[in-house]
């Protein structure tokens, strides 16, 4: 058994021991009657929650859909929903969501995207998808301001008492400053180098990076900068695309927290048409500090916050843990359930013994599609050979050594290193 199933493995296990302690909890007291309120739901709003969340996948379909064809004119719509439903279950089981993005890579490559072209479409998600938070957390943030329906509940944190709108302000200011570092860093190399050296500095001093790793993270932080700066421009050369996949975000945002009305309306729980709107309010709240949370799906901790969003509302704890289990199955299990039925049935989803899915891994694909980039740039043939899974980990291995401070001012080491790996191969094939 390697590594990489091992971990599959232990997140797995994370994930079931914590959502069974977090039923344990929501269950434990009150078992009986809530099941009875479960089975006294009404059928057409459960049907609404359900179809809410499938809209919200429909609309993250087209994104993948509208940028794998920017790279492949014949890929299919069908194709998209395998993908992401693939990289929905990597995210699911993984800590902070971090094994979707390398699993829908890998399923890209299988379907006809080169794997370099789908660490591009990764970034460009990404980049969407932190603009699309952004908006619709700000909206979300004036309107409850304007309203005066801020959350008045609070968090015990190391003794210390935090109202969860702080801490929702605190959540979306991380979503903020993720991007505004990353295109401050991206637009200005000054700005780029100094803030770099920084947070290298600041990881020596706190013994968070290893003084023999200070060089190779040096290397990792400047690719991710390079390939962010590369695919904002390539986004905001194209203003359409980048409206119409923002606006997709906003979509999906609005389907997934309009969940947790139909959701007590399902408990036959009114509250109120004048309530909506402060409903998506307190879900995105709920959204936004649950992304603090480093565990698989954030299993315990999505419940307990949305126990102290929504008690306002609804005092009976029984009918407030029915909506919770509603709305946890409907916004995270279903999706993992599906996910799971695709990864085992779908003839071109990443297996687990084969599946790298670390950050290091997607970065030394984007370092290789920055050196097809370069190579463009100088009109030199482009690599037309898809790279191989077993041949990125040692590739970036002679590669990083060339590397300085700067992926671009040393592009020359790069396409030296590329093209030894050509004519290795070139080789090996005759």
């Amino acid at each position: 058994m390697n590594k990489q199933v091992k971990k599959y493995i232990i997140n797995i296990a994370i994930l079931i021991v914590v959502t069974a302690l977090a039923l344990f909890f929501v269950l434990k007291d009150d078992a009986g009657m809530i099941f009875d309120s479960l089975k006294n739901a009404n059928v057409w709003y459960l049907l609404a929650c359900f179809g809410l969340m499938l809209l919200s996948y429909l609309a993250e379909t087209l994104i993948l859909f509208i940028l794998a064809r920017l790279y492949n004119p014949e890929y299919k719509l069908l194709q998209g929903f395998w993908n992401f439903m693939i990289g929905r279950f990597f995210s699911g089981i993984t800590p902070s969501a971090t094994g979707g993005q390398f699993a829908q890579a890998y399923t890209f490559s299988k379907q006809g995207v080169k794997l370099t072209s789908a660490s591009s479409i990764m970034v460009m998600m990404f980049i969407t998808y932190q603009i699309g938070m952004n908006i619709f957390g700000a909206i979300t943030l004036i309107y409850s301001t304007c309203t005066n329906s801020i959350p008045t509940g609070g968090i015990d944190i190391f003794g210390i008492r935090i109202n969860i709108f702080w801490l929702s302000i605190i959540g979306f200011i991380i979503i903020v400053m993720i991007v505004l570092f990353m295109i401050l860093l991206s637009t200005n190399k000054t700005i780029h180098r100094v803030l770099i050296n920084i947070v290298i500095a600041l990881g020596k001093f706190f013994h968070i990076i290893k003084k023999n790793k200070v060089e190779e993270k040096r290397i990792e932080m400047n690719a991710q900068v390079e390939v962010f700066r590369m695919e904002l421009k390539r986004l905001l050369s194209n203003i359409k695309i980048l409206v119409t996949i923002v606006g997709l975000y906003l979509i999906v945002s609005l389907t997934f927290n309009m969940i947790p009305f139909y959701a007590f309306k399902a408990c036959n729980v009114d509250l109120g048409y004048n309530n909506f709107f402060h409903s998506i309010s307190y879900s995105t709240f709920t959204y936004l500090i649950t992304q603090l949370i480093p565990i698989p799906g954030a299993s315990g901790g999505a419940e307990y916050v949305f126990n102290l969003m929504y008690g306002q509302y609804v005092p009976n704890q029984v009918l407030l843990k029915s909506v919770i289990l509603i709305w946890r199955f409907a916004t995270f299990y279903f999706g993992l359930l599906l996910g799971g039925l695709v990864v085992i049935f779908y003839h071109q989803s990443p297996k687990f013994e084969t599946l790298h899915y670390s950050d290091r891994t997607l970065l030394e694909i984007q370092v290789i599609h920055l050196n097809d980039e370069y190579t463009k740039e100088k009109n030199e043939v482009k690599m037309a050979e898809p790279i191989k899974m077993e041949e990125v980990e040692s590739y970036f291995e002679n590669i990083k050594k060339e590397l300085a401070s700067n992926l671009k001012a040393n592009s020359r080491s790069l396409t030296r290193e590329e093209n030894k790996r050509k004519k290795k191969l070139n080789e090996e094939n005759k």
